[in-house]
């Protein structure tokens, strides 16, 4: 090949044309193309692929104006170029640019004619050899070959994907990416380039996401890859980045797309790579999930833009299907970000609310471009309580649930207007909205929760009529998509639990028995429709809640039973139904194993429901549903021995569960308390209030990242050294865990307290009792026995055989249910005493754990070289089952911190009523005063939002109490405390207090009821008397018998006050005595109708004096026996501890 030495004119002017061709001026192309065959009349290659370049550019500009006549003769004039352009390129004289850039131009022609087989055929067959060899020479290549380059590579992947298939064009794509994506020297001042490199990375990246879609589920990830990273390089590409993404890209003139298709290629991608947990392919060395993250929400704000810039706000009678296609989509990301497999250390500023909060704005910008949407309506219900903003979740509730009822009355009247909901999604987002009631509403939202229950029956009704189907079969509505057999259940269990609400807040106790029956047929119907499958635990839940309440406790037991038993939560990944508002997961099974022992303690069978809650600490800190992992000092079980209880992580200041929501951390420390609970009536009062620093502990290490300041209290507070003489006693209730000087009380028997019987057990005559061997025994089975044999099966040292387990099934639980199984040995009591003594220090008498000493300097346990000792704590994720939606519920900080601290305020009352039971008065004033300091800063939270008596008796959402009702608990305990101190009338004092915060409080009620018949029954005089005056020492002996008893009467009662019996009815002492009798009825008779207290035998009994003292003995006898079923049925705590969501688990 000959090449001819150009003058500097000639190649000047040849880089003039070079430098035309790159800016579009082809206007110039004719002059100059004169000029170079003037000064080069041997660059005909190149000149006549400027001409023919040109002519193309010709073409392409007047092809979509003219007429098809026109068209015809414009390709006709262009074909005429083709002979030209095959011929020059065989010519000697040609450079090796010239002749690429003449093949490059023929198969552009080719491809402007629609002819993508001429159009392969024309470029080079080993095309990235042929640009190797160019890149390889000395000299740099000129800029209109660094376009062709680029031009080559795109209409070769672009022929053969009409020629060859998509297959062939990607690998063609591939092969090119390298250099013709990005180009050796990329110039922004090449609008040629730039454009072509565009088209390129386009075709590349559109072409990528076909393929990778079009193998679903079975997706290809170097697709994937390959797909991201031209889409990337798009997206940064300067015409990309330089223009409004909501202007519509210009296109090839062949089947190419526009940005609009792109972009919503780059969001469905993301989408995919989220939705399915698919590899990630970073871009640079952060996180993958943050990069993930920050990715996703700056395509989803140009996707967003995009649409809303084209869509148009439609007519009454049309949707727009592509603005909800759209939310439907962006929801189902949402779903994923917000699930619990995601923290907020995922993404960055405002973590996983900044998203929810995105969504928001998302949801109601797509509403201005649809009218009347039911699908947007119902997503914001969605993400409104995934936000806990419960008021706007409910109006948009009712907005949507307005709509439907409208549209389909409008339907019944018209044949030719349609629905505008599907009527089983309507029951499913009906029956979620119920729930939320249920579960997160108060007192006030009892009205609300009946107008949803009877509108629910009635569309579920409907569609059963309809379809003339049973609630266990799926059935198909004209116009409507079949219903779910899992939706019919969880419908059913929707409507059971919105009557056992509103039957626990109806102001009609006549209907509490009826509305109660109903609730338990919805909850059977329920369970029958999930016949096929396991019984789901929320509605097992439920159901055996309302059992316990309505006394059908071997009903309950047996079914819980069934449930923990054949529960499979590892596989049982399709029968959930829950959404964002409830979630159910591994950690089900702590309010299901409480209720249990709730209910085993109602049968009297102590022991076994302590070891009950014993499996539960074990059974979380299990390999099998652990998550995280860190350290923690362990908590002793009801056995006294140290567990690995809950997990938690070191020292740090963050969240130790960041996964959890509020009300899992909250069953755990409520079933601690139930477990104490259970050791007072076992071991006494003074038993456990050992383990109430442990209880704090508790508290503080779940906790910990709420915010909270100082949460722990004095418990973990920083103490002097105990003295060395404490090592070697007895830890009693006076080593408290407040650590100050008490004055001398009377002496109290210790072993009575710890070894005595609650009145409901029997224990052993010496030495560790027979409750007490139980609970330092390994856990027993479940035995449920008839009423005479509870308490008989012996309980046999760890290591010895095991049968007789109630526990049929074989499953994931089976090992640590069967850590309660029975034993059938006819061991005596004694030889179990003698085998638990053996090898067993924990069961001996505890050292003590000293009130001045901080947790971090006690010695270590043994077997432990570390004080705390480290352990596995992590806990499981929560698993999100819904298949519509998978968001948790997440409360806002200042929520979650009123929550924690009225929980703590619950703790400090708790640890004072059994204070008080041990007789420790002044450690049970002490805790009831640390309670106090947790309410002051309960207000000052509730202030700070709105400071307004209507704000501090507003209970709010989530169950939390309202700052008024905590007070009344906190005064109702000091009474009770100033009552056993022998101080009535200050106890009267309280319990008027608390009513004064909380008119229906229950305990206050009872308590100064209680007093007020004292007062008419004349037990307790009507007014506090004077203190007597000083005697005259002149005149009296110092051993003056009427001064002795007068001293030694108790506070405020007179020794010398004798009741009067012969007082005349209209007297004013018998006229407060009838008052403070009419008065304690008065308070009673409203309270026992109240859902608070309807089941409250101490409040029943309290009326059944009030009967008696007012004649009426017929009444107080029924009262009485009402009171014998109650506390024949009565737990060791009130099945409202299990949780604060009701009958929602």
């Amino acid at each position: 090949m000959t090449q001819i030495q150009l003058t500097e004119k000639a190649q000047r002017y040849i880089n003039l044309l070079n430098t035309a061709r790159c800016n579009q001026n082809w206007h110039e192309i004719p002059g100059l193309v004169r000029k170079i065959v003037k000064h080069a009349p041997g660059r005909k290659c190149l000149v006549q692929t400027a001409q023919a370049e040109a002519q193309i550019v010709e073409y392409c500009r007047k092809r979509t104006s003219l007429g098809s006549a026109a068209n015809e003769q414009a390709a006709n004039s262009l074909r005429e170029c083709i002979p030209d352009l095959q011929s020059v390129q065989a010519d000697e004289q040609n450079t090796p640019e010239d002749t690429f850039q003449a093949q490059i131009c023929l198969a552009w022609l080719f491809w402007e004619l629609s002819d993508p087989e001429e159009a392969t055929a024309s470029l080079p067959q080993e095309f990235d050899r042929t640009v190797r060899s160019l890149t390889t020479g000395e000299q740099s290549l000129s800029p209109w070959t660094q376009v062709c380059i680029v031009q080559g590579g795109y209409l070769k992947g672009a022929a053969e994907e009409l020629s060859s298939g998509k297959e062939r064009a990607l690998q063609t794509f591939k092969s090119t990416f390298s250099w013709a994506a990005t180009p050796a020297s990329a110039d922004t001042s090449n609008p040629q380039l730039l454009f072509w490199s565009e088209q390129y990375l386009a075709r590349a990246s559109m072409l990528a996401y076909e393929l990778f879609i079009s193998k679903a589920p079975n997706y290809d990830e170097a697709n994937l890859e390959f797909g991201l990273r031209s889409l990337r390089l798009w997206a940064s590409h300067p015409d990309i980045k330089g223009s409004d993404p909501a202007v519509a890209a210009d296109i090839t003139p062949t089947n190419s797309s526009s940005k609009t298709s792109l972009w919503r290629a780059y969001y469905d991608l993301l989408s995919i790579v989220l939705q399915n947990d698919l590899q990630y392919p970073p871009m640079s060395d952060a996180p993958k999930r943050v990069q993930l993250s920050t990715e996703f929400r700056r395509i989803e704000a140009t996707c967003e833009n995009v649409l809303l810039r084209h869509s148009k706000f439609p007519k009454a009678n049309v949707s727009n299907q592509e603005v909800e296609l759209w939310v439907k989509q962006v929801i189902h990301n949402w779903e994923v970000f917000c699930s619990a497999e995601w923290c907020d250390d995922d993404f960055g500023e405002g973590g996983q609310g900044a998203i929810s909060r995105n969504v928001l704005d998302i949801l109601y910008r797509a509403a201005t471009k649809t009218f009347h949407s039911t699908l947007i309506l119902r997503e914001l219900f969605h993400v409104h309580a995934a936000l806990a903003e419960f008021d706007l979740a409910l109006h948009a509730l009712d907005t949507y649930i307005h709509l439907v009822k409208d549209a389909k009355e409008r339907s019944e009247h018209s044949s030719h207007i349609r629905e505008v909901e599907d009527p089983a999604v309507f029951i499913y987002t009906l029956a979620e909205g119920l729930i939320m009631l249920c579960c997160f509403g108060s007192r006030r939202d009892a009205e609300k929760v009946k107008q949803f229950t009877d509108l629910l029956d009635e569309a579920l009704g409907e569609r059963i009529q309809t379809n003339g189907h049973g609630p266990a079969q799926s059935s198909t509505q004209p116009g409507g998509t079949s219903m779910p057999t899992q939706w019919a259940s969880f419908a059913y269990r929707a409507i059971g639990i919105g009557l056992a609400t509103w039957a626990r807040w109806t102001p009609i106790s006549e209907s509490r028995a009826e509305l109660q029956a109903n609730a338990i047929c919805a909850l059977e119907k329920a369970l029958v429709a999930e016949a096929e499958q396991e019984p789901n635990p929320a509605t097992v839940f439920a159901l055996a809640m309302l059992r316990a309440e309505t006394r059908d406790l071997d009903g309950a037991i047996e079914l819980v039973r069934t449930s923990l038993s054949s529960s499979n939560v590892e596989d049982d990944t399709e029968q959930a139904d829950s959404r964002s508002i409830i979630n159910y997961g591994e950690r089900d099974i702590v309010p299901l194993w409480h209720l249990l022992a709730l209910l085993l303690s109602s049968k009297e069978d102590f022991k076994t429901a302590a070891n009950a809650c014993d499996v539960v600490f074990e059974m979380v800190s299990t390999e099998k549903l652990l998550h995280k992992q860190g350290s923690v000092r362990p908590l002793r079980n009801s056995t006294g021995k140290e567990e690995t209880s809950v997990g938690f992580t070191g020292d740090g200041q963050h969240s130790r569960f960041p996964d959890i929501e509020t009300r899992e951390r909250e069953s755990m420390v409520e079933l601690r308390m139930t477990q104490l609970a259970l050791m007072d009536v076992i071991r006494g009062p003074e038993a456990a209030l050992n383990y109430s620093d442990e209880l704090i502990s508790l508290f503080g290490r779940l906790f910990a990242g709420v915010g909270l300041v100082d949460i722990e209290g004095k418990a973990n507070s920083d103490r002097p050294t105990p003295p060395k003489s404490a090592s070697g006693t007895v830890r009693t209730g006076r080593a408290s865990i407040f650590g100050w000087k008490k004055t001398q009380r009377p002496p109290i028997d210790q072993a009575g307290l710890l070894h005595g019987d609650a009145g409901t057990a029997s224990g052993a005559a010496s030495g560790m009792t027979d409750k007490e061997a139980a609970l330092a025994a390994p856990a027993p089975a479940i035995q449920v026995t008839n009423n005479d044999e509870q308490g008989s099966s012996p309980v046999q040292p760890r290591g010895r055989s095991r049968q007789g387990s109630l526990l049929r099934k074989e499953n994931k639980f089976t090992q640590k249910i069967h850590r309660l199984e029975g034993s059938l040995t006819n061991t005596t009591p004694e030889k179990k005493l003698a085998s638990n003594e053996q090898g067993d220090s924990a069961r001996q008498v505890l050292p003590p754990v000293y009130h001045n000493m901080k947790h971090t300097e006690e010695p270590a346990p043994a077997g432990h070289p570390h004080q705390p000792p480290i352990q596995d704590v992590r806990m499981p994720t929560a698993r999100q089952s819904g298949p519509l939606n998978r968001a948790l519920t997440r409360f806002p900080r200042i929520q979650e911190q009123k929550h924690s601290l009225s929980l703590l305020v619950k703790i400090w009352l708790f640890i004072s009523d059994l204070y008080r039971k041990a007789l420790l008065l002044e450690d049970a004033m002490e805790a009831c005063n640390e309670a106090s300091t947790h309410a002051t800063r309960i207000e000052g939270l509730v202030a700070a939002q709105e400071s307004s008596a209507r704000a501090f008796a507003d209970e709010g959402w989530g169950g939390t109490k309202s700052p008024d009702e905590i007070w009344g608990d906190i005064y109702a305990e000091r009474g009770y405390i100033t009552q056993a101190q022998l101080k009535p009338y200050e106890a009267i004092k309280h319990f008027e207090e608390a009513l004064m915060h909380y008119p229906d409080h229950p305990r206050a009620t009872v308590g100064l009821a209680t007093l007020l018949l004292d007062i008419h029954d004349q037990t307790l005089p009507a007014e506090e008397s004077a203190p007597p005056p000083l005697p005259d020492i002149s005149n009296i002996s110092l051993h003056s018998p009427s001064c002795q008893q007068e001293t030694n009467a108790p506070n405020g009662i007179s020794a010398n006050v004798e009741p009067t019996t012969t007082s005349s009815n209209d007297t004013p002492e018998s006229l407060n005595r009838l008052a403070a009798r009419d008065r304690a009825y008065g308070l009673l008779s409203t309270l026992t109708k109240l859902g608070t207290a309807w089941d409250s035998s101490e409040a029943w009994f309290a009326l059944s004096r009030a009967y008696e003292q007012g004649g009426q003995i017929e009444k107080a006898k029924e009262v009485l026996w009402w009171c014998i079923d109650l506390e024949n049925g009565r737990p060791v705590r009130h099945w409202w501890n299990v949780g604060s969501g009701g009958y929602v688990l």
